[in-house]
């Protein structure tokens, strides 16, 4: 649970586990989700890292617009299931976590710039958590290296997403 860890305990976990893998491994691929995505990014300097893979990763978060067109239409159709996952949302985090993923951030903004393994940068377009202005961000400071694509329809959870899930899986297959 992230209330319980910090920003350097999710580098440790990464580090470790790559770590792991290259005792069998000669090339690592790094699929990292949301935060992950950046956590990912601290360790593109690592020979071992062959691609890295950003799925709906932050750096402008909250799409306020889809938020509150959300919360609208659920007020009108009285449909509150969206209204109390954005409640669960925000009230599940506690403020350490909210600071931990900042610095994750800071830093990982800094670092992205000198990324030079080949991405792919996936971003869906009414991710209601994360601006889909961010993976415009994280290809251009990767450049060249960095594939962008963006997804019509979508939301942040996008695995649960029956409509995307399976073009992205064979998209991210493609790219590995």
């Amino acid at each position: 649970m992230l209330r319980e860890s910090s920003h350097a305990s999710w580098l440790g976990s990464l580090s470790s586990a790559i770590s792991e893998l290259t005792c069998e491994y000669k090339r690592v691929t790094l699929i990292g989700f949301s935060m992950g995505g950046l956590i990912c990014a601290n360790f593109a300097h690592l020979p071992v890292i062959d691609k890295i893979i950003f799925i709906n990763t932050p750096i402008y978060f909250w799409n306020l617009k889809i938020i509150i067109g959300d919360v609208i239409r659920g007020v009108i159709n009285r449909d509150y299931g969206k209204i109390s996952y954005y409640k669960k949302s925000v009230g599940g985090a506690s403020a350490k976590s909210g600071i931990d993923f900042l610095r994750i951030l800071a830093s990982s903004k800094r670092i992205l710039k000198n990324v030079r393994k080949p991405a792919l940068v996936i971003q869906c377009k009414r991710d209601e958590s994360v601006n889909f202005r961010s993976a415009k961000y994280i290809k251009n400071k990767i450049g060249v290296n960095a594939e962008l694509r963006y997804y019509d329809g979508g939301c942040h959870q996008v695995f649960g997403c029956a409509e995307l899930r399976d073009l992205i899986c064979a998209d991210i297959y493609a790219f590995i």
